[in-house]
């Protein structure tokens, strides 16, 4: 008991301050108390962030404020000068709206379900007849094809050499005979990876075909690009911005 009451008295008394040479030090460690910070307002495009900024929300101007891409997916407006606790406000924060879905890389998927992402999840080979924008998708019209032609049960065989394949695909005049027919080891896609109002950078993908269960045809993309399309994203996105906001400082 008597030792739980001088520990308790040591808790309460105040910190001791020394100096040894150039260096402080303190007997008991120190919390810094930081003022509340506002917190930023959240929108899903950048047409809403460029809104926001045209009038001047919460006092952001160029002279005070920079904008940074921090990701394919993400910008914040921030102060150019933190304040004396360390702290820099973020003011505005642009963000993608993430979808209910997105196509699975890196594995293997049935036929149905490679069609369905396919087509949900890629920038498809047309033109807006609104803006009249042509949106290039590279290969998907290739890609879908040719996974659409894939044979089903036991007609589907797939040759190998570890770098090219073969597979049987139906016949486009007679469904009901069957071709062979190679595959393109890489393609290039444009899958929605960044804010709508840029560009969707395409970047390459092994395209593989396997059996599965009772010989079913099962698709795989797997991304070989190394990461690249982030770098052609924020740059599409920085582009964008500096475009509309020729006098900000945009940070990528």
């Amino acid at each position: 008991m008597e030792a739980a009451v001088v520990d308790k008295i040591v808790a309460l008394a105040p910190p001791v301050l020394s100096e040894i040479g150039e260096l402080k030090y303190s007997s008991k460690p120190l919390t810094r108390i930081n003022p509340p910070v506002v917190g930023d307002i959240d929108v899903f495009t950048l047409d809403g962030l460029l809104e926001l900024l045209s009038g001047k929300f919460e006092g952001a101007t160029r002279d005070d404020y920079l904008i940074h891409v921090l990701g394919p997916a993400t910008v914040r407006v921030l102060s150019r000068v933190s304040d004396a606790y360390a702290q820099r406000t973020c003011v505005i924060e642009a963000a993608v709206l993430k979808g209910d879905r997105g196509y699975t890389y890196g594995q293997f998927l049935d036929q149905e379900v490679a069609i369905i992402g396919l087509q949900s999840c890629f920038v498809p080979n047309a033109t807006d007849p609104e803006t009249g924008r042509t949106n290039a998708g590279g290969d998907i019209d290739y890609v879908l094809k040719t996974v659409a032609s894939l044979t089903c049960e036991d007609k589907l065989q797939v040759e190998d050499n570890g770098l090219n394949q073969s597979v049987t695909v139906k016949n486009a005049i007679a469904p009901g005979i069957t071709d062979v027919a190679s595959i393109k080891p890489r393609v290039s896609l444009a899958p929605y990876r960044t804010f709508r109002e840029v560009e969707q950078p395409k970047s390459d993908f092994v395209l593989r075909v396997n059996r599965g269960p009772k010989g079913m045809p099962m698709v795989g993309l797997f991304e070989a690009d190394g990461g690249a399309w982030q770098m052609d994203a924020i740059h599409n996105v920085r582009d964008y911005l500096k475009a509309q906001l020729p006098d900000w400082t945009i940070v990528a």
